[in-house]
C-alpha cells in the first residue's frame, strides 16, 4: 500500500530537500572551481609551450574543449537551479499567504519557479549523459558503432525530458498519471546510458590491461583509472535507484531524490575530472587514457593501447628475457588551438575527454 500523502509531509519533504541539496551544492561548488583550474592550467602549460601561437587565440582557444565547455555549462546550470530552489523554499514557508500554506505552494506546479527547476533538473542529467556517451566515443578511438544505443538513448531522453517539461505545468500531483510514465522513462535512460558508458570504458580499459600484462608491463595506473569510473558510475547508479524506487512507491523521498539529482550527477561528472587531473589516479603523473588517446601497441602477443603502455611503461627486471618487440604508436588527439600550424596535431593535454 503506497503511504499517505499529507500537506505536512509534502511541505517537510521540500524542506529537508533543500537542506540536503544545499549540502551536495556546497560539495558540487568546490569540485567545480577545482576541475576549472585544474583545465585552465593545463591549458595555459599547453600554450605556454607553443610559442608561435598568438596570445589573443590562446587565451580563447580553451573554449574549444568540450570537456572545458561541458564543465562551465554544468556548473550554470547546477547553480540556478540550486538558487532558484532556495527561492522556493524562501517563497513557500515564509511569503506564500503568509506561509500558512506551504504544502499548496509546492503542489502548484505552474509557478515559473517549479518550472525552471524541473526544466535545470531534466536537461542537466542530458548533459551529463551527454559528456559520457563523448568519453566512451574517445575512448573507443572514435567508432561510430558504440554511439549507436547511447545517440538514440539521449534522443528519447531529451525528447523524454521536453514533454516532461510540459506536462508537469498541467497536473495537481507529481504522481499523476499524464507524467508518471515520462518520469519512469526518463529515470530509466538516463540509467541505461550510465551503465552503458561505464561498461563500454571499464571493458576497454579492462582490455588494455590484459594485454599490458601478457607483455610484462605494469598495470596499477591502468586499474586505478577503472576504479575512478566504477566509483563514479556507482554514485550515479545508487541514486538514480533511489529516486526510481521511492517514486514507484509513491514515497515524498522522491522530492530530495528528484531535486539533487543535478548534484548528484555534478559530482559524479566532476570527481572523474579532478581525481585524474591531480594525479590522484596516476602517482602524480597524467594518463594518455585523460587526453582521450588510445593508440595501438603491436607486440608479438597482439596488440594493446597506447593509455596501457604510457601508464605502466617502465623498465623491465633484468629476469625477464629479452626479445624484439616492435612497437608502432598511433595517436588520436584532439584540437584545442586555434591557429595550430597545417599538418602538425595539438593535443588539449590530459583533458581533453576527462
Amino acid at each position: 500500500m503506497a503511504p499517505t500523502v499529507t500537506p505536512e509531509s509534502i511541505a517537510s519533504a521540500n524542506l529537508g530537500s533543500v537542506c540536503f541539496q544545499s549540502a551536495l551544492y556546497g560539495i558540487f561548488l568546490v569540485l567545480s572551481c577545482i576541475a576549472l583550474a585544474l583545465l585552465a592550467f593545463r591549458h595555459s602549460n599547453d600554450v605556454a609551450s607553443r610559442p608561435s601561437i598568438s596570445s589573443h587565440k590562446s587565451r580563447w582557444g580553451i573554449w574549444k574543449s568540450p570537456l572545458f565547455v561541458t564543465t562551465v555549462i554544468l556548473f550554470v546550470m547546477v547553480t540556478v537551479q540550486w538558487i532558484v530552489s532556495v527561492f522556493r523554499a524562501f517563497d513557500g514557508f515564509i511569503y506564500f499567504e503568509g506561509g500558512r500554506a506551504p504544502a499548496l505552494y509546492f503542489l502548484d506546479f505552474t509557478k515559473w519557479a517549479e518550472v525552471v527547476v524541473n526544466a535545470l533538473t531534466v536537461f542537466a542529467q542530458v548533459i551529463c549523459d551527454g559528456m559520457i556517451t563523448y568519453r566512451t566515443w574517445i575512448v573507443w578511438n572514435r567508432n561510430y558503432k558504440v554511439l549507436i544505443f547511447p545517440i538514440l538513448a539521449l534522443l528519447g531522453l531529451l525528447a523524454g525530458c521536453i514533454g516532461l517539461v510540459y506536462e508537469e505545468t498541467h497536473i495537481t500531483s507529481v504522481f499523476a498519471k499524464q507524467v508518471d510514465l515520462w518520469i519512469t522513462a526518463d529515470a530509466i535512460l538516463t540509467l541505461s546510458i550510465n551503465v552503458y558508458g561505464t561498461a563500454m570504458i571499464a571493458y576497454r580499459i579492462w582490455s588494455a590491461t590484459r594485454k599490458t600484462r601478457s607483455v610484462g608491463m605494469r598495470t596499477g595506473r591502468l586499474q586505478r583509472v577503472l576504479s575512478i569510473f566504477i566509483e563514479s558510475a556507482a554514485l550515479y547508479t545508487f541514486w538514480s535507484l533511489f529516486f526510481i524506487i521511492t517514486y514507484r512507491l509513491r514515497s515524498n523521498l522522491h522530492y530530495p531524490g528528484s531535486n539533487c539529482w543535478p548534484q548528484i550527477s555534478g559530482i559524479a561528472y566532476m570527481l572523474i575530472t579532478v581525481r585524474i587531473g591531480l594525479g590522484w589516479a596516476h602517482q602524480g603523473s597524467f594518463s594518455p587514457l585523460a587526453s582521450g588517446t588510445m593508440g595501438v601497441i603491436s607486440t608479438g602477443h597482439g596488440t594493446t593501447s597506447a593509455a596501457a603502455h604510457g601508464a605502466s611503461q617502465r623498465s623491465v627486471p633484468q629476469t625477464y628475457p629479452l626479445r624484439t618487440i616492435n612497437i608502432e604508436v598511433s595517436r588520436d588527439m584532439e584540437q584545442h588551438v586555434a591557429d595550430t600550424p597545417k599538418g602538425d596535431k595539438y593535443s588539449g593535454g590530459p583533458f581533453a575527454a576527462y
